[in-house]
């Protein structure tokens, strides 16, 4: 992600992801067993204020305006 500044980070469990959302209203997947940017979606027009992973492959986010979104993986780690 080479937005501005990143706020929030939660991990999946046994998947080795990293969820990243910045204040911009974009989320980031993350592969921790290799480094690299899973996925990337901006979901917002305002900023991240929580993100989650509910299961491996399903996340809720918050944004800064109070609407909650949910989101499934589309890739695989």
């Amino acid at each position: 992600m080479k937005h501005s500044r990143r706020n929030f980070l939660t991990l999946a469990g046994a998947s080795s992801l990293l969820a990243i959302a910045d204040d911009q209203g974009f989320v980031g997947i993350i592969s921790l067993a290799t480094g690299k940017v899973v996925e990337e979606h901006q979901i917002s027009s305002t900023g991240i204020n929580a993100v989650i992973f509910m299961d491996d492959q399903t996340i809720l986010a918050a944004d800064a305006a109070g609407m909650v979104y949910q989101g499934k993986l589309t890739s695989s780690n």
